[in-house]
């Protein structure tokens, strides 16, 4: 069986206004949906999808302060290593 790209039309709040979009999602991302909106959590594609966004974020800005911490570290020569070197070995490490 092929099954095709799940499509589904989201509403975003921004601010004070909304705008409509629409997705399509493997069919991966369509379990992992539909499996949070049975469980109850989630009333709507779009609280699902919004609550993603803000976690994608908060991970952004924890990646920055993660990079500026390795700079100041970086700076005072307690480490030799540069933070390209001290990242990838994090990354190795713990498999990112």
């Amino acid at each position: 069986m092929h099954w095709l790209p799940y499509r589904t039309a989201v509403c975003c709040v921004m601010g004070t206004s909304t705008f409509k979009t629409s997705i399509n999602l493997d069919e991966h991302s369509q379990q992992i949906l539909r499996k949070k909106l049975a469980a109850g959590r989630y009333q709507t594609t779009s609280e699902v999808v919004r609550e993603a966004l803000q976690r994608m974020d908060q991970e952004d800005i924890r990646h920055e302060a993660e990079l500026k911490m390795l700079d100041e570290a970086e700076a005072t020569g307690i480490d030799p290593r540069s933070h390209e070197d001290i990242w990838a070995d994090l990354e190795t490490k713990h498999s990112l």
